[in-house]
């Protein structure tokens, strides 16, 4: 076993071998990179931010005056008084293009849904989970079509678009 691993180990930090290290440590910084483009932002009245990454599972806690939020790396307290907002930040990176037939779903917020890929005038449909007809839209020439959730209870809705594909989401 001695010389094989001496053989290995020679291999393996020879230039080659540094090469393959480096190019793996580029693609794991990378996806750390991917995971920090969503984050919670606390902003304060005296102008400062503070981010926190929701891969590490922000935690957010009120005790009296106070507003706590503790991640897996760190705490951090504020004055509810000091605070002038709190707010979700995604940021979409590396979204390839969408191909034939594909749907994307997007939410850019609480009350409105966003499908894009579809074809220009198709048919959109929301269902309620007893196949109740609620809603129908028609996507416009961009291929998007836009569903209002502002008036929606809780619960469980189908998404019909194109006549073939559904999509089930859960408003909550």
């Amino acid at each position: 076993w001695g010389n094989v691993w001496f053989d290995f180990k020679n291999r393996f930090f020879n230039r080659t071998g540094r090469k393959i290290l480096l190019l793996l440590l580029m693609i794991v910084a990378y996806n750390v990179q991917a995971t920090a483009d969503n984050l919670l932002i606390v902003e304060t009245n005296d102008g400062g931010k503070v981010s926190f990454e929701l891969s590490s599972s922000p935690e957010i806690t009120f005790n009296g005056q106070t507003m706590q939020v503790n991640t897996v790396f760190k705490s951090q307290s504020f004055e509810i008084a000091n605070v002038a907002q709190y707010y979700f930040k995604s940021i979409l990176t590396g979204m390839k293009d969408l191909q034939q037939g594909e749907l994307r779903l997007c939410q850019p917020s609480n009350d409105k849904l966003v499908i894009d890929g579809l074809h220009s005038s198709s048919n959109v449909r929301l269902y309620s989970i007893d196949g109740k007809d609620l809603s129908d839209h028609i996507s416009v020439s961009d291929g998007k079509a836009v569903i209002s959730l502002l008036s929606l209870p809780k619960g469980v809705y189908i998404i019909s678009a194109n006549k073939s594909q559904n999509i089930k989401i859960y408003k909550r």
